[in-house]
C-alpha cells in the first residue's frame, strides 16, 4: 500500500463538521426529547415517523462525526463527505411526517 497524502481540504471539512455538529447537538436533543409530545396530535403513520426521526436525529450527528473521523484516518475521501452528509438524511422522514396534525 502506497503511502496517499491527504488533501487538506478533507481536514478542514472534518473540524468544521466536527464543530457544526457538535452543537447541534443541543438543539437536536431537546427536540428529541420533546419529540413524543407530538403524539398528542392524534394516532397515525406519520406521527410514528416523526417521533422515531426526531429521536434518533442527535445519534446521526455523533454518527457522522465519527465515521467522518474514522474514514479521514482510513484516507477515504468518498466516505468522509458520505459521513458528513448522513444526518441531512434524516430530514427526509421529518420533512414528508411534518403535516401529521392535519
Amino acid at each position: 500500500m502506497e503511502y496517499l497524502p491527504r488533501k487538506r481540504g478533507h481536514r478542514k471539512a472534518m473540524i468544521w463538521a466536527t464543530i457544526l455538529y457538535g452543537l447541534a447537538l443541543l438543539p437536536t436533543g431537546m427536540m428529541a426529547v420533546m419529540s413524543p409530545l407530538a403524539s398528542d396530535a392524534g394516532v397515525n403513520t406519520k406521527v410514528w415517523t416523526f417521533m422515531i426521526a426526531m429521536a434518533t436525529w442527535p445519534l446521526g450527528f455523533i454518527l457522522a462525526i465519527v465515521l467522518g473521523w474514522l474514514f479521514f484516518w482510513l484516507r477515504w475521501s468518498r466516505g468522509i463527505w458520505f459521513a458528513i452528509a448522513l444526518p441531512w438524511l434524516w430530514l427526509v422522514p421529518i420533512v414528508w411526517s411534518m403535516d401529521f396534525g392535519r
